[in-house]
């Protein structure tokens, strides 16, 4: 229930739903004034709300440490830990020289992959390039593109000179590409510079067993946006055998303090992930990274060279990871993968 005696001051408290507009005094004549200044916010960029529980911004002043700290204990979600230890194995088995010599730093190849780059970096790297690698899909769609990209176009091309015979369409959707995906480079099929809005829904019953849906969107769940159409029209309409990749995925973590209370980042996505796991017996889970990194972090940087469990051990990778502890003060692989069963 919303914290009403919080409110009580606020002179939005006792607005009535469709009668909203239709208050007379002081509360009528704010209302109107905000939703003007509301439209020219939105022209400028801004959105400018009430504090108010009816509204998805949450009031920041009240979230307390429990708040960042606390751990869901995912009822009606079957994590299949011992099948997550089983993969990471024998990803370990199979593919560890090649993702352990992925660079750590940018390199001369504009679309090389290397794991400090500030947005798909160590654990998840490496899990994607296994997955392309084993499961080797004939088709990959991503909605939301940059370095996961790099990686994936990676692992396809390892498998085509394993193998002359495989082929893998990489499709990247990304209404803001960068030059290179712009330019585009070996491994990639095709940019479509679109919103997700814009993209048939059938176009994704294209993807058949083994396939991969990559999904790096908005990670905000707004009326008819990306993650609106990922979770409700697309996810349902999966072919059996198909992949999914969800990233920035902190379960059973909260999002980070840092993102919420410095950056502003009201990320709701995982909320809605949780939800749609929650005894759902068509998908089963394939690999959390966030989880394992909680309960498996020791196996992690035993695996991964890249992964370091806390930036302490950093400190012994010398003086060029300086700039990169400053930007991200603690190692957080995010990837969520999930395999349609039934």
């Amino acid at each position: 229930m919303p914290n009403k005696k919080r409110n009580k001051k606020n002179p939005l408290y006792n607005l009535q739903g469709s009668n909203l507009w239709k208050n007379k005094g002081i509360k009528g004549f704010f209302y109107k004034y905000l939703r003007n200044i509301f439209n020219l916010g939105q022209k400028l960029g801004l959105h400018i709300i009430p504090n108010h529980y009816y509204y998805p911004v949450p009031d920041t002043r009240f979230l307390t440490t429990k708040t960042f700290t606390s751990r869901s204990e995912l009822i009606g979600i079957n994590m299949n830990v011992n099948e997550q230890l089983e993969l990471l194995n024998k990803f370990n088995a199979n593919y560890a020289k090649e993702f352990n010599d992925f660079p750590r730093f940018r390199t001369k190849i504009p679309h090389q992959y290397y794991v400090t780059n500030g947005n798909f970096r160590s654990v998840d790297g490496e899990i994607l390039y296994c997955m392309i690698r084993d499961f080797k899909p004939k088709k990959i769609i991503e909605i939301g593109s940059g370095y996961s990209t790099f990686c994936s176009a990676q692992a396809i091309l390892k498998n085509e000179e394993e193998d002359k015979n495989y082929s893998c369409e990489l499709i990247a959707i990304e209404p803001y590409p960068n030059k290179i995906l712009q330019q585009g480079f070996p491994g990639l099929t095709e940019v479509m510079i679109k919103n997700l809005q814009d993209v048939p829904i059938k176009f994704f019953k294209k993807l058949t067993e083994n396939d991969i849906l990559f999904i790096d969107s908005s990670h905000i769940l707004n009326i008819g946006n990306d993650v609106y159409l990922e979770y409700l029209e697309i996810l349902p309409r999966l072919n059996k055998g198909v992949l999914v990749h969800i990233h920035d995925i902190f379960l059973p973590a909260e999002y980070p303090p840092e993102w919420v209370l410095n950056l502003l980042r009201f990320f709701n996505e995982q909320y809605l992930l949780q939800s749609f796991l929650c005894f759902n017996d068509d998908f089963k889970i394939l690999w959390a990274s966030k989880y394992m990194q909680m309960e498996h972090s020791e196996k992690l940087e035993n695996i991964f060279k890249s992964f370091k469990r806390d930036r302490t051990e950093l400190n012994k990778m010398g003086p060029d990871m300086l700039e990169f502890k400053k930007r991200w003060p603690i190692e957080w692989p995010t990837s969520f993968w999930i395999k349609r069963i039934r």
